[in-house]
């Protein structure tokens, strides 16, 4: 069995056999209606994620030789891990948030593959674990199993009314989830500053906090550069100060839905005069990983995790598989193997 499907097959093992146990919805909880969603592409239910997991690690985990030479291999990578750059934290403490939150984080968060499973998956773990540092995360995308905007029993998803596709979707959701949290107050609603970003994109949040520490907090935004007809963000992550925010959302009607939403940005900043900073990613494109590093570059912001290939304009997946063990590989180096040891 290769390194790269071993290391999968360890760590869904571990993650999945403890998730589980934990996270099987109560009997009260399960006639929730309230709390109900789609279980398709992306489910705001109580039990999201064990069923993300569930969904991301079954293919994996039935190509185990022997369970017991998965975790001695998890086991020795998890100790590899142990100068994370910030451990994670019990998600069994009561409450590990700010009182004010330096970073609101709304992810788009739709799709049915495995590797999106896997994504969200890794997404609900983390948001825990960088509560202390003033980050709030939040899921988002849409479905049209739900007529009304449903948060998760944790908190974790909203997904709004509609069809989830290339576009005008993502814009939507992204003004949806940006506009609910703010008119309700949920945590990260009076943040500093506000990123935008994709499931396959892995962030090192310390790193990001650090960076923006001598940013300007008005009319400042940054991202990775394209050029076209004009110069535009990546949507992998959009940076933007809270009052650019409040003009995005003031503005949404005259918002160009009818383009890609990265593109659709880019016309609001020229709209708003304002030239976005460039920011750096680690692009992780199409490259064949026989072996799946246990090191990766302490001073990356960002990397963009997704083995492709094109067909016209369309991106296939070659190596889902690959994605979700460099995910793996990357969340145990940022954020510590307590998960798996526990």
């Amino acid at each position: 069995m290769s390194r790269k499907r071993l290391f999968l097959v360890a760590f869904f093992l571990a993650l999945f056999s403890r998730t589980r146990v934990q996270s099987l919805p109560s009997a009260a909880s399960s006639h929730a209606g309230s709390e109900s969603s789609t279980r398709g592409a992306l489910s705001s239910g109580s039990s999201s994620s064990s069923d993300d997991l569930a969904t991301a690690s079954s293919t994996i985990t039935s190509t185990a030789s022997t369970i017991s030479t998965a975790s001695k291999y998890i086991d020795v990578a998890a100790r590899r891990h142990v100068h994370s750059p910030h451990r994670a934290h019990s998600s069994s403490s009561t409450d590990l948030h700010l009182q004010r939150a330096k970073l609101l984080v709304v992810v788009l968060a739709g799709g049915n593959r495995n590797v999106y499973h896997a994504q969200r998956a890794f997404w609900r773990m983390i948001r825990p674990r960088v509560a202390h540092l003033g980050v709030e995360i939040y899921l988002t995308g849409k479905s049209m199993e739900v007529s009304k905007p449903t948060v998760s029993a944790s908190g974790d998803t909203i997904v709004f009314p509609g069809q989830d596709n290339y576009y005008p979707a993502p814009l939507e959701a992204t003004i949806q989830c940006t506009e609910y949290i703010l008119k309700n107050k949920l945590r990260g609603h009076d943040a500093d500053y506000f990123l935008r970003t994709n499931m396959s994109t892995f962030w090192a949040f310390v790193n990001l906090l650090s960076w923006i520490e001598a940013k300007p907090r008005q009319r400042f935004a940054a991202a990775v550069p394209y050029q076209l007809e004009i110069r535009y963000p990546a949507g992998t992550g959009i940076l933007m100060s809270m009052d650019v925010v409040h003009s995005l959302l003031q503005k949404q009607k005259t918002l160009r839905y009818d383009l890609i939403d990265d593109v659709a940005f880019g016309h609001f900043f020229i709209s708003e005069g304002i030239h976005f900073e460039a920011m750096g990613r680690n692009n992780n494109l199409s490259v064949n990983h026989t072996v799946i590093p246990f090191e990766h570059d302490l001073s990356e912001l960002n990397w963009r995790v997704k083995n492709e290939a094109f067909e016209g304009t369309r991106i296939l997946y070659q190596d889902e598989e690959q994605d979700i063990a460099m995910w793996a590989s990357l969340f145990l180096f940022w954020y510590g193997p307590s998960m798996v040891l526990l």
